[in-house]
């Protein structure tokens, strides 16, 4: 589910934060900001002044496993709520877990770590407006859910609030198998590289 390589100059440079699906968890469970900014800074929040984008993907256990995403959008102080079977209940549920995240994200960039983001103004998290995103498809399935957020994170830098109700599953399926194949967390993924490499090379 996460796309995030905090060092990577591709997709997700350090300008784009790609939370971990457990922040949600940690965040309703009271874990406290240093503990979260430990947790996560290294690899899913590198402290940046270039910040724009935050994708907070999260999952409800109790409601038939549904993935919803808030993207943050620091360009226009922004948060967008991503959800394919929205009720006026679960919406407002949801929105509320969006926004703990948010006071959450206010208390990280507040510890030590996040000095050189708050040397340019940080943003406050909690104060920006909560919005439904365009275009999200409704009454979708909760068993596609998890797709729809990959997708939607697939989008990265070059993230858009108007997307089109369009769900090209295979192609996201494809995408994360690469990604988990030749991401760091593959102690395998040098030697995938290195075969595809020349496979390549006695192609050409």
């Amino acid at each position: 589910m996460v796309a995030s390589e905090g060092q990577t100059d591709g997709d997700h440079p350090r300008s784009v934060w790609c939370l971990h699906p457990n922040f949600a968890s940690d965040v309703m469970e009271g874990v406290h900001p240093g503990i979260l900014a430990q947790r996560y800074g290294e690899e899913h929040m590198h402290p940046t002044e270039d910040l724009r984008i935050v994708y907070m993907p999260a999952v409800e256990e109790d409601y038939e496993k549904h993935w919803f995403l808030a993207v943050v959008d620091l360009s226009d102080k922004q948060v967008y709520q991503f959800d394919t079977n929205a009720t006026k209940e679960s919406k407002a549920r949801r929105r509320r877990v969006i926004q703990c995240m948010l006071t959450a994200l206010d208390g990280i960039v507040a510890t030590d770590g996040y000095k050189n983001l708050r040397s340019k103004a940080a943003p406050e998290f909690a104060s920006m407006e909560i919005m439904s995103a365009p275009g999200v498809p409704k009454n979708s399935s909760s068993t596609d859910s998890g797709i729809w957020v990959m997708q939607w994170m697939a989008m990265g830098r070059r993230f858009t609030y108007a997307v089109l109700p369009i769900l090209d599953e295979e192609k996201i399926r494809i995408k994360m198998a690469i990604a988990l194949l030749t991401g760091r967390c593959n102690e395998k993924s040098g030697a995938l590289l290195a075969k595809s490499a020349a496979k390549k090379g006695v192609r050409e």
